[in-house]
């Protein structure tokens, strides 16, 4: 682990926060002075974007040049993951908008509680799933 972070993004859609992530990110990184950034999105439609393959809409192409900018800068690419390989990631991203808390982690041991097992998981190689609880079903 080199970086980590989660931060409130308080007023934003799903969409424009999956937007606004990366570009926080990368701030991030170049003030930590990295480069050959891999840039791993669990979104089809952003990595898209961020790669050119489609157009995106008005709202969002501000934000994406603004992107493909910083990954040029720091000489980065941009990949798309599955959900499932994405768990730390999204662990982070509940920190920020659920709690509400700004946080950045240089250090796993810091992490919050709830990524610290995914992260040893993910370090060492292992397999991840998520379980999930089934959903009662209301008879008519």
């Amino acid at each position: 682990m080199i970086f980590g972070f989660s931060e409130s993004l308080e007023y934003y859609s799903n969409n424009m926060a999956e937007t606004k992530t990366p570009l926080l990110g990368l701030q991030y990184s170049s003030n930590l002075g990295l480069h050959n950034i891999i840039l791993e999105m669990d979104s089809k439609l952003m990595v898209d974007m961020i790669k050119g393959v489609i157009k995106p809409s008005w709202r969002f192409q501000n934000l994406i040049e603004d992107i493909q900018e910083w990954l040029n800068k720091l000489g980065g690419t941009v990949q798309h993951c599955y959900k499932d390989t994405n768990t730390i990631a999204d662990i982070m991203s509940k920190q920020g908008s659920i709690k509400a808390i700004n946080c950045a982690f240089q250090n796993p041991q810091n992490l919050p509680k709830e990524a610290i097992g995914p992260y040893r998981l993910d370090k060492s190689g292992m397999a991840n799933f998520r379980v999930r609880k089934k959903k009662a079903r209301i008879a008519k």
